[in-house]
């Protein structure tokens, strides 16, 4: 069924003009309606209609409800571009573990973003209405990093070279050991380790992998550009992020500003969700043995990209809580043996 009307529903009419005008170049909408609350859509005959939901207010449980029963009734495409803080994200969050939302029939594509009128977020929105098919995922819930320098052509430059990320905590230094200096010369992807561990220790066990390695070992303080042949030391406790300039250079910037998505716990989740944003299928993940689950929803996320993902093998590892939990998800591509682990990622 040809969709060709858009109902805008938008409590602060900041950006409403703006999202009008976007639409109409690139859509032939027959009409257009505006709305101030998600209640006053509740008549309206939606049999052939896209909801384009704005808010940059709270969206109450009871909005949720409301919406939701909406979207039931008609089945119709749903994007909600807003700006959340980490009361209205629970209440979205509650609604859609209490059922307020039928996620199955609804098919809510659902981004999130710090930031007003986004380009690049306007571009994901238009792709994914184009295409004609829209599935929700609940870790889109979860706020992705959208850095306001990324744009199209930075995307574009930044996926020609892929990138390993490897989280792991205290216990799993001895498993770094026994991974990095087994990575050939020839081994050229750029490597980051997220470690959770304090700055004493990271100082140290730098210059303890440069002497056991083939390739450069870079502790990170601050920014550090990546480079190709390089592999990066980064404490997972200083809110880890990549940056993209505008020429398509991917830098790691250590205890960065940026917002950082209040669903994700974990410092390591949220970098793998940022390298699978900016490196897509070329991304690599790998989990090392542990008993926290800091890695689980980044492996999911790379995955969902195309990415690979790793994890250590019960067999190799001292502690393999973490290999239980990935493996309960179905995040996991492959299973492998420490001492098999660097022919792995070369025969990637």
């Amino acid at each position: 069924m040809k969709r060709n009307e858009l109902i805008i529903v938008d409590a602060s009419q900041d950006i409403t003009v703006e999202i009008i005008q976007y639409c109409k170049q690139q859509f032939s909408f027959k009409s257009i309606h505006q709305f101030k609350k998600v209640d006053d859509i509740a008549g309206i005959d939606l049999k052939s209609v896209i909801i384009f939901v704005n808010s940059v207010v709270l969206l109450s449980t009871d909005q949720i409800v409301s919406l939701s029963q909406c979207i039931s009734k008609y089945n119709v495409p749903v994007i909600i571009y807003s700006v959340f803080d980490e009361d209205s994200l629970s209440h979205i969050v509650d609604a859609l573990e209490l059922g307020a939302i039928d996620i199955v029939p609804a098919k809510i594509f659902y981004p999130t973003h710090t930031q007003h009128a986004d380009q690049v977020l306007f571009d994901k929105l238009i792709t994914e209405l184009r295409k004609g098919s829209f599935k929700f995922d609940f870790t889109l819930l979860r706020n992705r990093i959208f850095p306001e320098s990324l744009d199209n052509t930075v995307v574009k430059s930044a996926k020609r070279s892929g990138l390993v990320v490897i989280g792991c905590d205290i216990g799993g230094s001895s498993s770094l050991l026994g991974l990095i200096p087994q990575l050939p010369k020839s081994f050229t992807i750029p490597v980051c380790i997220l470690i959770n561990n304090n700055a004493q220790f990271l100082d140290a066990f730098c210059d303890r992998l440069q002497l056991n390695s083939q390739s450069s070992v870079k502790r990170v303080y601050g920014k550090s550009v990546i480079e190709p042949s390089t592999i990066y030391l980064i404490s997972a406790n200083r809110a880890p992020v990549l940056d993209v300039d505008s020429n398509g250079i991917v830098s790691i910037i250590s205890n960065s500003s940026y917002p950082y998505d209040l669903a994700l716990k974990y410092s390591i989740d949220q970098f793998m969700f940022n390298a699978a944003d900016i490196y897509g299928k070329n991304t690599i993940g790998v989990l090392l043995g542990g008993m926290q689950k800091d890695g689980i929803l980044g492996l999911e996320q790379i995955k969902r990209v195309s990415g690979h993902t790793i994890i250590q093998s019960t067999k190799s590892c001292y502690l393999n809580d973490r290999h239980k939990f990935a493996k309960k998800t179905g995040c996991v591509e492959s299973s492998v043996y420490l001492g098999e682990m660097a022919e792995k990622l070369v025969s990637i």
